[in-house]
């Protein structure tokens, strides 16, 4: 895929540097966990299909209970991810990190003008000037509610990487106010808004970091201990929201929106994680479970296939994102019996055709990048022109 490093967390990640341990295995793992968790992301939206409650629907458990599980780990693994392709942060300039955060922004921005321009091709975006202006304008305002959903990810990513590096490799200063802003926003989270998703930057951040310590020591996880970690998993998830503590059932517990029918789950995408502490030993040994089932995967069959899936995870996160929204409503009218097992097959075919999607749209997909990332790196340029970055000392803003 033709783009710049602002999006290598979705992408494969960079050469080992000189010096470092052979590290072909490592990278090659790292595309299948890459691959896992894009179509577990996809998965898990279908599953949103069949739970998606209204007055006359009816409540799927069976799909719910696989969400659950879903959701409690697989947007921290995609930032554990970005951090473990983040091996040379330290030696990154500070314009390429704010070329590379703002590209993920645009990208999120284009998507989400192309999403509505679809919605009015359809007819389904108010008439009225004021109404359909405030459509397209204030969500690039706030940095949240696109019409292309799934690229909230994008934006938070963005706000993760610069302050991740602020912690690496700023300033003492810098550091510091990096870490004032995210226990601020933990201990203010049920009582703040949330602009450019400003409430999924801690647990970001904090899985951000790790990935980026186990990449710099070389660490995976043994290749056996997937499987423990999963049963762990689907043991503690429907924990979380249950009140293990009694303080922790409010605020922490968290809001509950309507799709969820009164039920609890992770959404990172409204900084609702219910019990930190669980929230945290699950999501990690979910991350765990993945990259160590993508050790073994590698050189599997099945490698290649989810490999590849891997290195076009940025494409697919858009492309889930335009079927989410237009086309899955379709598969919520199906009518199908509440069971695991037809919950299970129909969610897999909501990912083959996501992939089928994808393929059509590739290219469109790839222009949509490409003129996002152009944007971004002219922004940047332009803004290191400026007379006051001209005044700056030299070396500022370089690693």
């Amino acid at each position: 895929m033709q783009i710049t490093d602002n999006a290598r967390a979705l992408e494969t990640p960079p050469a080992p540097q000189v010096g470092e341990p052979a590290s072909a295995e490592r990278i090659a793992a790292l595309d299948v966990a890459r691959g896992i968790a894009i179509l577990l992301v996809i998965y898990a939206h279908g599953l949103q299909a069949f739970f998606a409650v209204g007055p006359d629907a009816a409540f799927s458990d069976a799909a719910f209970a696989q969400w659950r599980v879903v959701y409690s780990f697989h947007m921290p693994l995609f930032f554990l991810i970005s951090g473990m392709t983040a091996r040379n942060l330290r030696q990154k300039s500070w314009r390429r990190i704010l070329e590379q955060a703002l590209a993920l922004v645009a990208i999120a921005y284009v998507s989400h003008i192309a999403g509505v321009a679809l919605f009015a091709a359809l007819g389904r975006v108010p008439t009225e000037a004021g109404a359909a202006v405030k459509t397209l304008v204030r969500p690039m305002l706030i940095g949240k509610d696109f019409s292309i959903v799934t690229t909230w990810f994008l934006v938070a990513l963005a706000g993760v990487q610069i302050l991740a590096a602020a912690i690496v490799k700023g300033p003492g200063a810098a550091r510091l106010a990096a870490i004032a802003l995210l226990g601020f926003i933990v201990v203010a989270n049920p009582f703040i808004p949330n602009p450019f998703q400003i409430k999924s930057l801690a647990p970001g951040v904090l899985f951000y970091l790790a990935g980026y310590a186990l990449m710099r020591f070389g660490a995976l996880p043994p290749a056996f201990v997937w499987a423990p970690c999963l049963a762990a998993v689907v043991a503690l998830a429907p924990l979380n929201g249950a009140c293990l503590v009694e303080w922790s059932c409010a605020p922490l517990k968290g809001f509950v929106p309507e799709f969820l029918g009164g039920r609890f789950g992770v959404l990172m995408i409204t900084g609702d994680i219910g019990f930190p502490p669980l929230f945290a030993l699950t999501a990690l040994l979910g991350a765990l479970a993945v990259l160590s089932l993508s050790r073994q995967l590698a050189t599997s069959r099945f490698g290649a296939a989810l490999a590849w899936n891997g290195r076009n995870a940025l494409d697919l996160v858009l492309v889930n994102g335009f079927f989410l929204v237009f086309l899955q409503p379709a598969f919520a009218r199906l009518p199908l019996a509440d069971t695991a097992i037809w919950r299970v097959g129909l969610g897999l075919s909501i990912v083959a055709a996501n992939l089928v999607l994808f393929v059509i749209l590739a290219p469109f997909i790839r222009r949509l990048v490409g003129f996002s990332r152009l944007c971004a790196a002219r922004a940047v340029n332009a803004g290191a022109r400026s007379p006051r970055a001209r005044r700056a000392p030299s070396g500022v803003g370089e690693a």
